[in-house]
């Protein structure tokens, strides 16, 4: 019988033998060193408070942002393209003194990041003073925008015309940062906006040339008084009574033209009344 020749592998301290231990190890430290997953950073809560005066550079710069591509800018202020924000952040500066003065300006605020405007005056505060109106003049002309004032004119005229006799507290300006929208920021200012009418027992008042801020603004129990175009541009006036809604108040003056409709994009009553009459 031929001779049987036995090999031994030396034995590794890892308990497997040979050329596989140094390949086991490697296995086995890799299996022990798992890379660690690191938890995702949290927004800070976010937060409604008043806004410091400090802050209205950066809220006039949101609100502008925000607002340059409504309808109603767009329509006054056409061809301005790339100077119409800042005109706008200009105008907002002056406005925002002008309200935290008298009324309200709340900031939503995630730590020190600002998201977020809403402003509210009491009543007999809805309208500019002759001073105000001569500033406003003047931040036109510095942005080469006083061939905008007919229709600047016309736009604040059709405003004024359904201003509700009753005393109120008159909304806006409000937004929120355009990269923040549709995470209930709105939502949220609202609720605290609406907190104060009800605290004071003030009938809210707004005015507003988007549909998606119709519903927002139902949404804390605002109904739509009267719709009209304003330069051509549909344009929703909206109140709220505090607590239960009740009787809306009638506006100083309302052009039968101009008829409340009660949902956007709603036929006006007057324009009801001809299409039936016509039946």
């Amino acid at each position: 019988m031929p001779p049987v020749i036995r090999m031994r592998m030396p034995a590794s301290s890892d308990g497997v033998s040979g050329s596989l231990a140094p390949l086991a190890g490697r296995v086995g430290r890799a299996t022990l060193q798992r890379p660690m997953v690191q938890a995702m950073p949290t927004s800070p809560p976010l937060a409604i408070r008043p806004l410091e005066p400090a802050s209205i550079p950066a809220a006039a710069r949101l609100l502008a942002a925000s607002m340059r591509d409504n309808p109603l800018h767009q329509r006054v202020f056409a061809g301005e393209g790339t100077r119409l924000e800042p005109l706008l952040a200009d105008a907002f500066i002056r406005l925002l003194r002008r309200q935290m003065r008298t009324g309200h300006v709340l900031a939503a605020c995630e730590g020190d990041v600002l998201v977020g405007v809403a402003a509210m005056v009491p009543p007999g505060q809805c309208q500019p003073d002759l001073r105000e109106k001569l500033a406003m003049l003047s931040i036109l002309a510095r942005g080469r925008a006083l061939r905008h004032l007919p229709r600047i004119a016309r736009w604040l005229r059709a405003w004024a015309r359904h201003d509700p006799e009753c005393a109120h507290w008159h909304l806006g300006p409000a937004a929120v940062d355009r990269a923040r929208q549709g995470q209930g920021i709105g939502s949220r200012l609202m609720e605290a906006v609406c907190d104060r009418l009800d605290v004071s027992q003030g009938v809210g008042y707004l005015e507003t040339d988007t549909p998606a801020n119709v519903r927002l603004y139902r949404r804390g129990g605002f109904e739509v008084v009267a719709e009209e175009p304003v330069l051509g541009v549909p344009n929703w006036f909206m109140q709220r009574q505090p607590g239960v809604c009740s009787t809306p108040c009638p506006a100083r003056t309302t052009p039968a033209s101009t008829a409340s409709s009660p949902t956007p994009g709603a036929a006006p009553q007057s324009a009801k009344r001809v299409i039936e009459s016509a039946r």
